[in-house]
């Protein structure tokens, strides 16, 4: 199941309005009144008059730093990212020491992915006043998107204590807690957002998300439901209350929301694969098959609807299928150990036992305990064989069977079988030499042995180009 927990707003950044000197007397023309008016109808979204008024103002006052940041603020808010941060350059040119600037500017950077910059500027803004909260909260954000939690929630810490009454704030550092699966303290923290803005829909769906965590069902369905009764056409919220269904197994119920999420977005991969684990469920393969295949259609490379797709197969009895789509699985995302196993028990219903046990000895090198997996399926070894009517060799018996020590694999054999995933393109050199236990240096030296040469995979490739980028910066 996909779990669809992403923000309901992208950017939960905090721009801020610098005034300027409000101790002149506003005429009607001068420059402070013309940029009063222009933050006015910034706050009501109305952008382009916003932009009228702040550009009369600079042109009464052509060293106005406010006003070039209020404009960079407008044009942020109008998504012209570019121009914002020509604005706030221009702001920070005339005032140095114009901490909202640096602040607005560092949300911009955030948009454009230069988070690097973005922190300097956060920085650089509470150096300049270590009382603005938005510097704080601005920052938090970007550490959270960079995992590094407890960084984040210091700052939106700082955020509260120095303005406790700003609803994102509190939103913000419930999505980390809830990242950390702390779901408790994310509810509590979604409560206060609420508290403080009784119409803060992101609030509630980020809340049903936790409670769908901590496996509250009703409170989450509650909260999904006031969402999509403000914004109808928000289609998280119809696959997260899908989600939900299906963990209190009224499936019918999970469907209608899945469905009612592709109508609105019939390009949505996550909607069809969730729709086919619920028809997979119920043992509708066919329609469980028809999803996962629009899901790969949309997201060529969606690994577990591959998986899923071969699950599907399988139970039809198309192993060759399954198999095709257990490998593929496997060249997508080759660190996901589990996928070996998969196709370890495919191969041993079509009686293919050297890829049988070469895919289940992968697994074992890897920290799968297949005999568990294996007997948590199937209860048995006779239970399988009964099933599938195929008598498992020995050596199969010895793998699938718990052991009292850990299963022991000589190097030989470990180094064999990484060199023969290596030449059918489903390890790279990196991860090969892993699953040998050697060097890669050593792995790339004995594959003359084997017939092999250092051809590269697509992740070879990539590893020696972040190499070369590493060395150009040194």
């Amino acid at each position: 199941m996909q779990e669809l927990n992403q923000r309901f707003a992208n950017t939960p950044y905090i721009h801020s309005f610098a005034y300027g000197n409000k101790a002149l007397p506003p005429k009607q023309d001068s420059a402070v009144a013309h940029n009063a008016q222009g933050i006015v109808h910034a706050k009501n979204n109305k952008y382009d008059l916003a932009i009228t008024h702040f550009s009369r103002a600079i042109r009464l006052a052509p060293d106005y730093a406010e006003a070039y940041c209020n404009r960079g603020v407008t044009y942020a808010n109008k998504g012209q990212v570019e121009r914002a941060i020509e604005n706030y350059n221009k702001a920070i040119q005339i005032k140095p020491d114009c901490a909202e600037a640096y602040c607005n500017r560092g949300v911009s950077y955030h948009e454009k992915s230069k988070d690097d910059l973005a922190i300097e500027d956060y920085n650089k803004a509470i150096e300049l006043n270590p009382d603005v909260a938005m510097a704080y909260n601005n920052r938090g954000n970007v550490y959270c998107g960079e995992e590094k939690f407890e960084k984040a929630i210091e700052d939106y810490n700082k955020a509260i204590e120095l303005n406790p009454d700003v609803a994102m704030v509190y939103n913000n550092r419930g999505n980390v807690y809830n990242d950390k699966g702390q779901f408790e303290k994310a509810i509590k923290d979604y409560n206060k957002a609420i508290q403080i803005k009784p119409d803060f829909t992101e609030a509630y769906y980020n809340r049903g998300n936790a409670y769908n965590g901590n496996k509250e069902f009703h409170k989450a369905i509650k909260d999904f439901n006031i969402v999509i009764k403000s914004h109808p056409e928000h289609v998280e919220t119809y696959v997260n209350r899908g989600n939900v269904y299906y963990h209190k197994n009224q499936f019918d119920k999970a469907i209608e929301n899945y469905t009612k999420a592709i109508e609105l977005k019939p390009d949505y991969a996550e909607a069809y694969y969730n729709r086919g684990e619920v028809y997979g469920f119920r043992g509708e393969c066919n329609l469980a098959i028809e999803n996962y295949t629009k899901a790969i259609e949309l997201k060529p490379n969606f690994a577990e609807a591959y998986v899923n797709r071969g699950t599907a197969h399988c139970d039809k009895g198309e192993v060759e299928k399954a198999i095709a789509d257990y490998s593929q699985a496997i060249v997508l995302k080759p660190k996901v150990v589990e996928s070996y196993y998969t196709r370890g028990e495919a191969w041993l219903r079509i009686r293919k036992w050297e890829e049988a046990q070469r895919d289940l000895t992968a697994a074992i090198l890897q920290g799968v305990d297949i005999a568990e997996a294996f007997h948590n399926t199937h209860e048995s070894i006779v239970a399988f064989e009964d099933e599938t009517g195929v008598k498992l060799p020995e050596d199969i018996v010895a793998l699938l069977t718990p052991q009292q020590e850990p299963l022991e694999i000589d190097k030989e054999t470990r180094i064999a079988l990484a060199m023969k995933y290596y030449e059918n393109e489903e390890l790279s050199s990196g991860l090969a030499a892993r699953l040998a236990g050697v060097s890669r240096e050593e792995f790339w030296y004995l594959m003359g042995d084997y017939g092999l040469s250092l051809f590269g995979t697509a992740e070879d490739l990539q590893e020696e180009l972040e190499n070369a980028h590493k060395a150009g910066h040194q």
